[in-house]
């Protein structure tokens, strides 16, 4: 999960070069891997959101979609509302991507409900906002 992260935030922080995602997945698809292995789904839903992000910065909104799916039955096991919210906002953008508007609505619809019943979270709402606009 480290190797993956660090790998994130080296090409999120370079602005002198050109970011390579791609270097994060593996180590994040092994993550996974492992601890779906060892039956760790509260490992596997907080390792799962790093694989998001790379996805959504390479815009390859295809595997976001089937990842963001995957995902939201887990963040819901662990009951973390910000994460789904993430995951529906997700998956608001993938309905975008493929020219599904009413799709993308509902999603982001949902994800501004959940956002709304988090405090803390709260301060994403323009990013949730945003996403329903568009």
């Amino acid at each position: 999960y480290l190797i993956g992260r660090n790998h994130y935030n080296i090409s999120s922080e370079n602005k002198y070069r050109e970011p390579n995602w791609e270097r994060a997945i593996p180590p994040l698809q092994e993550c996974i891997q492992v601890f779906e292995q060892a039956n760790r789904p509260d490992l596997v839903a907080k390792s799962i959101t790093q694989y998001e992000r790379v996805l959504d910065r390479l815009k390859d909104y295809s595997a976001l979609e089937t990842l963001a799916r995957k995902s939201l039955p887990l963040q819901e096991q662990v009951n973390n509302i910000s994460k789904q919210a993430q995951d529906w906002r997700y998956l608001s953008m993938t309905a975008l991507a493929r020219g599904d508007a009413t799709e993308a609505k509902r999603c982001a619809d949902r994800a501004l409900e959940l956002v709304q019943q988090e405090p803390r979270d709260r301060r994403y709402l323009a990013l949730y906002l945003l996403t329903l606009a568009q």
